[in-house]
């Protein structure tokens, strides 16, 4: 079986037929985040760096770990990006 996110897997049932899933992954990792910020995720990965370590950051979320791996709250990266995408009265364009 082919290494495969479980938001993507499908269920088979017994006669065959396929089922997809019902709804998207509630977490989302860095690589999804770099995409939609059309960053690297080297980028991603080092924001997270400086906020645990309390130095200057712009990407102020707070990944959830399961295991080793940190992952995201889709609602709170589509929140996030929301607050974002409007730009100051004046000065320069948020991040």
């Amino acid at each position: 079986m082919p290494n495969q996110p479980i938001s993507e897997m499908t269920e088979i049932l017994p006669s065959g037929e396929r089922i997809p899933p019902l709804q998207e992954s509630e977490f989302v990792t860095d690589k999804w985040i770099a995409e939609q910020l059309q960053m690297s995720i080297a980028t991603i990965r080092s924001q997270r760096f400086k906020r645990r370590h309390s130095e200057d950051h712009w990407l102020d979320l707070d990944p959830v770990y399961i295991g080793s791996k940190p992952r995201y709250r889709r609602k709170d990266v589509l929140a996030w990006l929301e607050s974002k995408s409007t730009a100051p009265a004046s000065g320069n364009p948020k991040v």
